[in-house]
């Protein structure tokens, strides 16, 4: 486990342990250590499964500390099987697991409470639950099978242990009809193989990798016959927990699966879970990236969605390429995935919306517009004005203001005073004026001020009193610079 992975770990024991007491801890302390989670989450994400021995990252059990413990307490009380922080994990999203763990002590089912917040970079996966011999001991030929892989030293020895691993995978597919999982990992012997499977996987990816006495390859050789579509769908559907590990041992053959079940996902859980898998296993950015010239729109559209969650900045070119796309889903799930990334780059890719024939890509472009003002960003005036000649929709409208507002250019200033006074626009609309006139007011230039003061006999009240708001800032300002 690296470092910046085994501090978030800790910084998550620490939630549990001062969010979880009902005592102990100030206001203070439980911020700073909120702080703390959200910073090693810019590093790196974290799975962690709980299983019967303790908790494990990366498939492998992390030595259970007395905070750690804590974790395992807390997660096993309350049936969860896997907590999930996903890097770059905000910091309202880290205060809302906060929250949940500090009332995991009272009634109520916490995995459902964080579900019910539809995060996106916080999960919690509820413990597999009714697979018949999921818990059981292994049989003793599948115990003798793992115990000969896990032994064997000579190139011999290692033949021989997969020749048996082999022959066993190939009596337990002949008795559960010749599937890995038959669908949902359901009967007894086809869990009795996924979880040898597991194991075995395990077991090649600890193995000291600078002896290359073959092992990856060999079992990489004996899974890829097997139907793996069915350990994707146990994967993406919550039933597998740990079986990543195996698709880990076959990456080239797993991805092109994962990607397929993601562009199928109806779910946001799934596209998590698929998501999940891909990361695991390395290919999770740029697979999704590549998703996206994918020929079939619904692939495109989840791929974009994922994208914008994950708000990968790697993606803004290739997403912007999809604001021209004919299927309106497609540029509404673009357009939505920039907005989300939120830098100067994908509110910049984001201004041709504005000409949009979908109505929330438009919304999402003015809204850019909006940001990137207040940001002093490079946007002309012109842009959004363009787009106001044209615009029908009161939102899309309200956002190019607060754009024009946030410019505070001469230009900008002049169209806005155009609107008040009813000048502009086909009707004269008096919550347009309102609008208008707010956006006069936030805006910082020396020229509203006296703008505002023609407008203080309006005979509309709102405006009038929104007029002497901005005389009233302007007026402290130049007598501080008086003061001076």
């Amino acid at each position: 486990m690296s470092l910046p992975t085994a501090r978030l770990l800790h910084d998550l024991s620490r939630l549990v342990v001062v969010f979880g007491a009902a005592e102990g801890s100030t206001p203070e302390e439980r911020r700073a250590l909120v702080r703390s989670t959200v910073r090693g989450a810019r590093q790196t994400g974290i799975v962690v499964d709980v299983r019967p021995d303790g908790l494990h990252v990366g498939g492998r059990l992390v030595p259970a500390e007395d905070d750690l413990r804590a974790l395992l307490t807390v997660l096993a009380a309350h049936g969860v099987g896997r907590l999930v922080v996903r890097q770059h994990a905000p910091a309202r999203e880290i205060a809302q697991l906060a929250g949940v763990l500090a009332r995991a002590g009272a009634s109520g089912d916490m995995i459902e409470e964080l579900a019910a917040m539809r995060l996106w970079h916080v999960q919690l996966d509820p413990a597999p639950e009714a697979i018949p011999g999921a818990t059981d001991p292994l049989p003793d030929d599948a115990v003798a099978v793992l115990q000969t892989l896990r032994t064997a030293g000579s190139p011999a020895d290692v033949d021989a242990a997969f020749a048996a691993l082999g022959d066993w995978l190939a009596r337990t597919r002949q008795a559960t009809g010749g599937g890995l999982a038959r669908g949902s990992l359901l009967g007894e012997d086809a869990t009795t193989m996924l979880r040898v499977l597991t194991e075995a996987a395990s077991d090649v990816l600890a193995h000291d990798p600078g002896r290359d006495d073959g092992r990856m390859a060999r079992f990489a050789d004996l899974i890829v016959g097997l139907d793996l579509r069915d350990l994707v769908d146990a994967i993406v559907g919550g039933t597998a927990p740990g079986a990543t590990t195996v698709l880990q041992c076959i990456a080239p053959a797993a991805v092109p699966l994962l990607m397929e079940r993601l562009a199928t996902s109806a779910t946001m859980a799934e596209r998590q879970r698929c998501c999940d898998a891909l990361f695991e296993l390395g290919a999770g950015i740029d697979s999704l990236i590549d998703a996206l010239r994918d020929p079939r729109w619904y692939v495109v559209r989840n791929a974009a969605l994922v994208l914008g969650e994950l708000r990968a900045e790697a993606a803004v070119r290739p997403l912007a390429r999809c604001l021209h796309a004919a299927e309106a889903r497609v540029r509404d799930a673009a357009a939505r995935a920039l907005s989300q990334i939120d830098t100067a780059a994908a509110m910049q890719a984001l201004l041709p919306g504005l000409r949009d024939r979908s109505v929330e890509v438009r919304r999402l472009a003015a809204r850019a517009a909006a940001r990137a003002a207040r940001r002093h960003a490079m946007i002309a005036a012109s842009t959004c004005i363009a787009a106001l000649e044209a615009e029908e929709d009161a939102e899309v409208t309200h956002e190019l203001f607060g754009a024009l507002g946030g410019l505070g250019s001469t230009d900008a200033l002049q169209y806005l005073g155009r609107v008040v006074t009813g000048r502009t626009h086909s009707a004269y609309d008096p919550m347009l004026r309102i609008a208008a006139m707010e956006a006069i007011a936030a805006s910082r230039s020396a020229a509203a001020g006296p703008m505002a003061g023609a407008l203080g006999s309006d005979p509309d009240a709102t405006v009038r009193r929104i007029a002497q708001r901005v005389l009233s800032r302007h007026g402290r300002r130049d007598g501080a610079l008086a003061g001076r």
